[in-house]
Order: C-alpha cells, then structure tokens, then sequence
C-alpha cells in the first residue's frame, strides 16, 4: 500500500481537457465531421501549433495527445487534449478550435458569396419576368376584341 502511494506520487501529472464543438452549417453541414477531423490533425495546422506554441514535441506527438470524436448522431465533436501542462493544454485546444473555426468561417464566406450571385441572379430573372408579364397585358389590351371588330 505505502509503495502504491509513492509510485503514484512521483509520476508526472497529466491534465486532460475536454471540448465539445458544433460544426456550423448553411441548410447543410458546411464541414461534416470528417472533413474537420482532418483539417484539425492535418500536418500543416499541427505545424502551425507547434511553431506558435513553441512547443517542444514533434507533429507525432501532438498527434497523441489530441483525440477527435463524433458524438453520434450530431454535427458535434468532442476533442481531448492530454499534456502534463495544464496551460499547454488549453493552448493546445484553443489552437486547434480557432483553426477550425477560421475554416469554417472561410468557407460559410465563399457560401454566401455564391448563394448572393445566386440570389441576385434570381432576382433579375424575377425581374425580367415581371417586365414580360406587363408587355404581354399591355399586348393583349391593345388587341381590340371580336365584337368591335366588322
């Protein structure tokens, strides 16, 4: 018993931090949970936390420190973060949360942008098919009808 407690006393502490977060969408998911799984643990956004961070650990070990997980049957996504550093592991987690949502915020921007050229589109036709419509009652009460016609 008393060398349980010493064991346990000098191994080093580790902290786990738990997030959840919400994939945002426009009438569909724009990031379903694969596609942000991946821009998460993707190389380049690792890098990225290791360079701004200044951590000392290579991708691969930041790699297994963060676990992805779906929570089933939601556009949710339940993100771990296990460090010996408690600060580091907020770091960590805010770092891969803002890449995400710098992403998603992207990609809502190049949706809009689409679904406003589309819209204006629209709108145009909608327009012009209200032109035809008063040409076509114009047309038809120009036309004299068959009794004042001998």
């Amino acid at each position: 018993m008393v060398i349980a407690s010493i064991v346990s006393l000098r191994m080093p502490k580790i902290y786990e931090i738990t997030s959840i977060i919400q994939l945002g969408s426009i009438n569909e998911p724009l990031i379903n949970n694969e596609e942000a799984k991946s821009i998460m643990l993707n190389q380049n956004s690792l890098l990225t936390i290791i360079n701004d961070l200044n951590l000392k650990i290579t991708v691969e070990d930041l790699k297994k420190i963060i676990k992805i997980s779906d929570v089933k049957g939601t556009n949710l996504l339940k993100i771990n973060i296990t460090y010996p550093s408690i600060d580091v592991a907020f770091k960590i987690n805010d770092a891969i949360v803002n890449l995400l949502i710098v992403q998603g915020q992207n990609m809502y921007k190049e949706r809009e942008f689409i679904m406003n050229g589309r819209l204006k589109e629209l709108q145009g036709a909608v327009k012009n098919a209200e032109e035809d419509i008063v040409r076509t009652q114009n047309m038809i009460m120009g036309i004299p009808s068959p009794k004042d016609i001998s």
